[in-house]
């Protein structure tokens, strides 16, 4: 693995100069154990990469100490990368005809939660490299982001209608502060599939989101003991006409993964029952409390306000299927009724998951 740190003053064209620096030549120490200048470079030119600003003189005798410490470069950038998150920064300029033409600087092979996001056909997808590329305008929408091709976190909160952003940011049993959560849901539509959809970290994902007999969205009007957006609101059968239900999720980068699967109303029967199979193997029936412990928890509960598919294994080409059959009945006043219903889902790849209870 190598590093690759640019130099702005040295900008022609759409072209950057770049100084490889062996890895292993960043890891010896001067003959007093010291930081060396060459090392001290690449370091600040990686954190320059990920933030896209200039390290404070703060920072840089920050890593002098890491560094007098014992801690290897690798180490320094792993410690950098935990505290920043890579970032893409848009960039515009004035062609001859006067037409803006965006410009995205994007870090590529950047580090998400210690997992690397790769975009193809770059430098053999080993190196963390700035590449600045022009972008038509009829195109600036669709290319924000990378996509992610590998297995990725992604979330959803059912309830909110596609096209509105949900309410919902950061963790719920699992995930990180600032995660993305998808909207996907149209009223009174019985079978819909939702596509350009995004990771937690908002780059573009491949993984669409299928849901049959999911065509009503109600709330539960803050009344929940968790006060979480996501579990404020759900889908299920428009009209409470009954029956199954169904989320696919297709497109799933082949990976090992958890499933977290939320739903539960202000009535204690008003709970989630969920059967989840992929590629033919069952996984197995889990549903949400019947009790009211799943109204009055003030923090997650596995078993209370949701359900965790633990080690699920998506193979190439698989699709993720969730059954939804209804809860327990309850009434309105006026009529008594059984829904399938869902509020959200987090599908987090096993090496990117938080223990149990954090």
């Amino acid at each position: 693995l190598f590093i690759y740190s640019f130099h702005k003053n040295t900008l022609q064209g759409n072209q950057f100069k770049y100084r490889r620096v062996n890895q292993e030549v960043l890891n010896r120490r001067d003959v007093r154990g010291m930081l060396r200048p060459q090392t001290l470079n690449a370091i600040t030119s990686y954190y320059r990469a990920l933030t896209g600003e200039e390290p404070s003189q703060t920072q840089v005798q920050q890593y002098k100490q890491w560094y007098n410490r014992g801690m290897s470069a690798d180490q320094i950038r792993e410690k950098i990368t935990q505290r920043y998150q890579a970032k893409t920064v848009t960039y515009t300029k004035v062609p001859e005809n006067t037409h803006y033409e965006p410009y995205r600087e994007a870090v590529i092979g950047r580090v998400i939660e210690k997992k690397r996001i790769i975009v193809p056909n770059l430098d053999n997808n080993q190196n963390v490299l700035l590449q600045r590329q022009s972008l038509p305008m009829e195109q600036v929408q669709s290319q924000q982001a990378p996509t992610v091709f590998g297995p990725h976190t992604f979330n959803v909160d059912f309830g909110s209608w596609k096209g509105t952003s949900s309410a919902k940011s950061g963790a719920a049993a699992d995930g990180w502060q600032g995660d993305y959560w998808n909207t996907v849901a149209v009223a009174w539509n019985n079978d819909h599939t939702q596509y350009n959809l995004k990771s937690t970290k908002a780059d573009v994902s491949p993984i669409q989101v299928r849901l049959v007999n999911l065509g009503g969205g109600w709330s539960n009007a803050g009344r929940m003991g968790l006060k979480d957006p996501m579990l404020d609101s759900f889908n299920y059968p428009k009209n409470n006409q009954g029956g199954n239900s169904q989320v696919i999720l297709y497109k799933v980068p082949a990976g090992l993964y958890h499933l977290y699967i939320y739903g539960h109303g202000t009535d204690s029967a008003y709970y989630g029952d969920y059967t989840l199979t992929i590629g033919g193997r069952s996984y197995g029936r889990k549903s949400t409390s019947n009790n009211m412990d799943a109204v009055e928890n003030t923090r997650w509960v596995e078993g209370s306000q949701y359900v965790r598919f633990a080690n699920i294994e998506v193979q190439e080409g698989e699709s993720i299927n969730i059954l939804i059959k209804p809860g327990g009945v309850v009434s309105d006043g006026r009529r008594s009724f059984a829904d399938a219903m869902i509020c959200g889902l987090q599908l987090v790849p096993v090496n990117d998951s938080l223990p149990v209870g954090q």
